[in-house]
């Protein structure tokens, strides 16, 4: 009998995920739906160290990658000497990264980079928006975007230098 209880149990379960999961091809994404790449890259503006603002969409014409991380991830801390070096190598041929700090206080933030100074900008999301905004539930995350502003791709967990190298050359290869 319990056997009986918990196959059928796993088989709502399945049957629930499927439910929550499904979305048909014919159905827009509303506002609320998490970017997906391919499409135009969500806008924001957030504030660096210093109170100066940075809005994505002024950034048209560079390739960029957006970097979420936090001072307390250790794979975060892990990848920075590798985004610093793609950074330095690339740009002047059009390449920024933004290194969005997600939810952490300015004062610890700043703390931090004393310690490790990075030479991309810093920007502070304090609520958290552009997690939410692009779907990301956990840092760190990469999301590169060509220079039309539309999402090409989006790197979970601690970036392969390699790999995130071969597609920020091919971005700035493109005019």
């Amino acid at each position: 009998m319990s056997l009986a209880a918990g196959l059928a149990l796993i088989a709502f379960s399945l049957l629930g995920f499927w439910w929550l999961g499904r979305q048909s091809p014919a159905e827009p994404a509303d506002a609320d739906s998490p970017a997906h790449v391919g499409q135009p890259a969500p806008d924001f503006a957030l504030r660096d160290l210093v109170g100066n603002s940075v809005r994505l969409s002024n950034l048209r014409g560079q390739v960029v990658l957006v970097n979420l991380w936090a001072t307390w991830c250790p794979p975060c801390l892990a990848e920075m000497p590798d985004l610093s070096a793609l950074y330095l190598a690339h740009k002047d041929a059009g390449f920024i990264i933004l290194g969005v700090d997600d939810q952490e206080r300015k004062e610890t933030v700043s703390e931090f980079l004393k310690r490790t100074p990075l030479p991309y900008p810093v920007l502070l999301d304090h609520d958290s928006r552009v997690s939410r905004d692009y779907g990301v539930s956990f840092l760190p995350m990469s999301i590169l975007i060509d220079r039309r502003g539309v999402l090409r791709a989006m790197f979970p967990g601690q970036s392969n230098r390699e790999k995130l190298e071969a597609e920020i050359k091919l971005l700035l290869a493109e005019k």
